[in-house]
């Protein structure tokens, strides 16, 4: 799954600082009864924007369900996550970034959906690998986006 995140969400939100989450994430893992709510809502954030990512094969593969099924799971852990910790009225900053990850995850969601072709998935995660961090291109990226989501 990390490699997933890696490859197709970290290059369209750069919220994480990967070098730190990740054994953050492991210890998190390791010791769930001692996650605090923010953190709660990070990690199930981090699997809600994976999983939406993924392929339906890849979901198969590696968590043994179809993705929408894994998808919804964790959408609805997160949404949960989030409202454990507050995130309307937070200013915790790993809190807020869940948030975020849980907004983007809902693009990708839409992506993995059948009313967007392989291709255009592809474009736009290609798009978004392209130094798309500058607000001009990041806002041609978003028309770009919207386009196509009205073809379909």
């Amino acid at each position: 799954m990390w490699d997933i995140y890696v490859d197709r969400v970290d290059p369209l939100v750069k919220i994480l600082h990967l070098p730190t989450f990740w054994p953050t994430l492991i210890n998190a893992l390791q010791t769930p009864q001692e996650i605090p709510s923010s953190l709660e809502a990070l990690v199930f954030a981090f699997y809600y924007a994976t999983s939406s990512a993924c392929e339906d094969s890849e979901c198969q593969s590696v968590m043994g369900e179809r993705q929408v099924t894994v998808s919804i799971r964790y959408k609805r852990a997160a949404r949960q996550a989030l409202i454990n910790a507050g995130f309307l009225r937070t200013t915790n900053v790993i809190t807020l970034q869940a948030f975020v990850l849980f907004l983007v995850s809902g693009v990708f969601w839409y992506l993995s959906s059948s009313n967007v072709g392989r291709l255009e998935r592809k474009a736009i995660i290609d798009l978004t690998r392209c130094s798309c961090y500058l607000e001009s291109q990041f806002d041609l990226l978003v028309e770009w986006v919207s386009i196509v989501m009205a073809l379909h």
